[in-house]
């Protein structure tokens, strides 16, 4: 067995102060809406439905789907997973289901928003984005100058696109369980979801290590020689050629370094970038081997920071209220700590005495 390696923490990009505040207190104090670029064509043999839910993870709101429509809970399926505390619109698919069926369709903690028929199935990742509304309860009156000085900077130089301390499960024990598997030659979970999960595991800890490095080195925004770039607009990749064309672009947020997500296909870095990456992964005891597992960990480029669009700041009674888009698969939350760095917290609710 390997010896057990530690996730180091994640780093600020801002360097304003802490500011005490905290969130999600009601559901209404975040909401969030699912966007979409694309609606279903209405003809078909699935459908797409839109829903709002209140105080449901997204994986709970699809079993009382299940149950209410005689569904297997795995006919149902999503582009994106959504908070549970909270107020969120979302799409799920159900497959192979007909209109008809939903006719005085009542699900506790969620409404229906829309629902038309589709040719294919909705898959993971096929959304837009997200908006959010989010009230983070303080002292409006000496939170609002940093906040908003923090907010500015990264509206200008963009969020480092961290994995969320969630991904690795509580106490890093999800990081373990993968590093137990794939590294040390442990026994396999038994379910492919967990596989994937585990794989994603190994991968998202590659690519905040090597973010982690970036942010320290305040390099997040600089070309290396030998990165892979990626496009704001299209998504599309390709290695560096031109470092003085490709830095101005870079300030400009048209282009992104992307960080490794280890796999067959993720876009080979070479020179200073390779270098960095490779220091990753001998810290967190990894080597490529480790990823070649075809299509459980395919392998990607994930951009290094994302850029907030439509943000807005208003200080309320209640603290300040934070509007803003993110693109898929970016964190709400990783926003949130740059803005109040220590001083955030997220509520939660008391646990229920339990029965004598």
């Amino acid at each position: 067995m390997s010896e057990e390696v530690t996730l180091a923490p994640i780093p600020f990009s801002t360097s304003t102060p802490p500011v005490p505040g905290t969130f999600k207190v009601e559901f209404e104090d975040f909401r969030v809406t699912e966007l979409h670029d694309r609606e279903a064509e209405g003809e078909g043999d699935h459908v797409w439905l839109d829903i709002e839910k209140t105080d449901l993870s997204t994986v709970e709101a699809a079993k009382r789907i299940g149950r209410a429509l005689e569904l297997d809970r795995r006919s149902i399926s999503w582009a994106g997973m959504k908070d549970r505390r909270g107020i969120t619109q979302q799409r799920l698919c159900l497959q192979n289901t007909k209109l008809e069926a939903l006719d005085g369709l009542k699900v506790e903690g969620l409404r229906v928003l829309d629902a038309k028929a589709h040719p294919r199935k909705l898959r993971v990742g096929q959304l837009a984005g997200n908006a959010f509304e989010i009230l983070i309860r303080c002292d409006a009156a000496a939170a609002e100058a940093p906040v908003r000085e923090a907010l500015d900077s990264l509206l200008k130089n963009g969020v480092p696109n961290f994995f969320d301390k969630q991904r690795f499960g509580r106490d890093n024990r999800n990081w373990s369980r993968a590093r137990a598997w794939l590294v040390d030659g442990g026994r396999p979970p038994r379910s492919k979801v967990d596989k994937r999960m585990l794989g994603s595991v190994l991968q998202s800890a590659v690519f905040n290590e090597v973010l982690r490095m970036r942010v320290e080195a305040e390099s997040v925004g600089t070309v290396l020689s030998g990165e892979v770039l990626k496009r704001e607009d299209s998504g599309g990749v390709f290695t560096s050629e031109d470092l003085v064309d490709e830095q101005a672009r870079v300030d400009r947020l048209e282009l992104h370094p992307a960080g490794p997500m280890p796999g067959p296909k993720c876009m080979k870095a070479s020179e200073e970038a390779l270098a960095l990456e490779t220091r990753a992964m001998e810290r967190l005891g990894v080597c490529v081997e480790h990823f070649d597992h075809g299509k459980l960990m395919p392998g990607t480029r994930r951009p290094m920071r994302f850029c907030i669009q439509d943000a807005a700041l208003e200080a309320t009674e209640d603290g300040l209220r934070l509007s803003m888009r993110l693109p898929s698969g970016c964190y709400a939350t990783q926003v949130l700590r740059e803005l109040f760095k220590e001083g955030l917290e997220e509520f939660r609710p008391p646990r229920p005495p339990r029965e004598a």
